[in-house]
Order: C-alpha cells, then structure tokens, then sequence
C-alpha cells in the first residue's frame, strides 16, 4: 500500500514538473492560443481577489472592534433605566448619587451648574442615563426619589 502511494506521488510530481517546464517554455502568442483571450481577465479577477483577501486580512481587527463597538451601543441604546417620573424627584436623585461620589461632581459638571439649580432638565435626565451606564446607580433605588 505505502509503495502504491508512493508509485501515485512520484506520478503527480512527474506529471506536475512536465506542465510546468512546458509553460515555462510555452511563448505568449502559443499561451493565448492554448487557454484562450481571457488569461488577462481572469489573471485581473485573481489579483483583484487577493488585494481584497490582504486588506480584509490587514483589517480584521478593525472589523472585530467595529463589530464590538455596534454590540456594545445597542446594548446601551436598549438599556432601559427606570429613572423617578417627576423633574424634582430626578433632580434628588442625581444630587443623590452626587452625595454617593463627590469625586465625580466635578468631571460631571460645568462650574456654571455646580449647585445643579440651574442645570437643565433634558441635562439631568442625560446625566443621570450616563451614570446609570457607568454602574453608579449601583444600590440605590430610582423608585425611592418619586415624589408622593
């Protein structure tokens, strides 16, 4: 069995190393006539192939981030946060959570809303969706700060 198979790939080496020299001996005009016009579309077409396979090859980390990046903003984007339904009870919470994590106060706000009376509603509301995304709701209770 070893010899037949060896018998098989002696075979298709010989055969392979005549093809070759036979090409490589072959002229153009001969080439043409033998495997036809389309040589140049289709030599176009297998370039055109490997470009593209090299530069998603070279991008595939690009692409894998990218990919990342669309799963983790439509996790954000779909997120839903309970916050407390009124203006006043929003504001309470975030100077909650202001109280919970001085150290955030000052990269949070403009020194124009420091004391947060001032601060827009549309303001608190996204600020409190963008704690609530960095996990500093973590232990309080939205439902807590809803004015009776």
């Amino acid at each position: 069995m070893a010899n037949e198979k060896k018998l098989h790939i002696d075979a298709f080496l010989n055969l392979s190393e005549c093809v070759v020299s036979s090409l490589e001996t072959m002229k153009d005009d001969e080439y043409l006539a033998e495997f036809g016009s389309e040589v140049k579309e289709d030599a176009k077409r297998g370039r055109e192939l490997i470009a593209k396979s090299l530069k998603n090859f070279k991008q595939r980390h690009l692409t894998a981030a990218r990919s990342e990046y669309a799963r983790q903003m439509e996790r954000i984007q779909t997120r839903a946060v309970s916050m407390p339904k009124t203006e006043t009870g929003r504001r309470n919470l975030l100077l909650a959570l202001m109280s919970k994590r001085p150290d955030m106060h000052q990269g949070l706000l403009t020194a124009q809303y420091r004391n947060l009376k001032e601060l827009p509603d549309l303001d608190v509301s996204t600020a409190l969706e963008q704690l609530a995304e960095l996990g500093i709701w973590d232990g309080i209770i939205p439902e807590d700060f809803n004015e009776e």
